[in-house]
């Protein structure tokens, strides 16, 4: 947790994306692991002071189901991939993150 407390907006944002990689999702389905992400929130939110990075944790932090679900959310995974394209230059990062159906 320190260490997440030491993140920028940037290593935070991407953070708040994580979720788009498959097994992150798989992860979620678990509850220690939905406790782990809501306290997760809860650590990146102050470093979160963007527009757009604000309006797409409250996207996050209002969706109704569970958090391995997220990605299925055709508005939250739009704009997912299309923060990543935008905010990771290197390929293989993006890749990573996006393996997702």
């Amino acid at each position: 947790m320190e260490l997440i407390g030491r993140f920028d907006g940037y290593q935070a944002a991407i953070a708040l994306r994580s979720f788009a990689h498959s097994h992150i999702r798989l992860r979620l389905q678990d509850d220690l692991p939905r406790k782990k992400w809501e306290e997760l929130l809860d650590l990146i939110d102050p470093k979160l002071t963007g527009r757009g990075d604000r309006a797409f944790l409250d996207a996050v932090r209002n969706f109704k189901g569970t958090p391995d679900r997220l990605y299925q959310d055709t508005r939250i995974k739009t704009a997912t991939k299309t923060w990543l394209e935008r905010n990771l230059t290197r390929p293989a990062a993006l890749a990573t993150l996006q393996d997702g159906p």
